[in-house]
This record gives structure tokens, sequence and C-alpha cells, in this order.
């Protein structure tokens, strides 16, 4: 129960690559490229999940340690990789959207890491635009 809400917690952002020559990228590798950043980001945060929530449901204090050691930084990683991108051409207010709503997801749980699994989830708003732009991983 408590891994499905981590996991919904999640803005996961796949792993990707730099474009070495400063073009955009097309939709679909940028897509591609970015749903594989928050895949694996997402394979990580289960993982850490699984064995730090195995004996149940954790204390306010172990809530806020795994928001502040694996799930901060693994996000801030994810939306670094996908800022590392060139976004399709036109896209870039789209994709700047995702990632700053990402931010500000970021900051609540900076601000409130138990609250992530208390109150609703701070990367709401971050998924959805995700999923809506196709990148799905990254909005699961």
């Amino acid at each position: 129960m408590y891994l499905g809400a981590v996991t919904a917690a999640l803005f996961a952002i796949g792993c990707g690559g730099d474009d070495d020559d400063g073009s955009s990228l097309s939709k679909q590798e940028f897509l591609k490229q970015g749903n594989e950043i928050c895949a694996k980001g997402n394979q990580e945060l289960d993982q850490a999940a699984q064995k730090t929530f195995s004996g149940g449901p954790p204390s306010a204090e172990e809530a806020s340690a795994f928001v502040n050691d694996e799930l901060i930084p693994n996000v801030e990683d994810q939306v670094s990789q996908l800022r590392d991108l060139s976004p399709p051409e036109g896209d870039e207010d789209e994709v700047n959207a995702i990632l700053d709503a990402a931010d500000e997801g970021l900051s609540k749980s900076e601000d409130d890491p138990a609250g992530v699994f208390q109150e609703g989830d701070p990367f709401a708003e971050a998924n959805k635009l995700a999923r809506d732009y196709g990148l799905v991983a990254c909005g699961s």
C-alpha cells in the first residue's frame, strides 16, 4: 500500500543523453529518451521503497528520511537529465512547464517530507502534464 503511495507521489523521468550538437530532438526521440530516464528512476525508487517499507507502514521519521534521502535526490536527478535533453522545436514551453511543475513538487517535498505520504501528491501537476505530453513513465 505504501509502495503504491510512494510510486504515485513520484515524478520519475527515464534515462537519456545529451544532444551533443545542441540541436532539438524530434518529439519521438525526446519521448524515448525521457521515458527511459523516468523508467530507470522509477525502478530505483521502487527498489528503495521495497527495502525501506518492507516492515510495514513507516513512521513519520522513516517517511521523512525516505523522502529526503531517496525520493528528492532521485527526482532531482531525473529532472536534471530531462533538462539536459534538447526539447523538440516548438515544444520548449510545454517541456519547461512539466519540469517547472516537477521543481514545485520537489520544493513541496523538501518543505514537508512526511506530507508526501499524508497529503496530496506534490507531483500531481507534473505527472499530469508529463502524461499529456507523452512522457508516460515520467507521469506514473
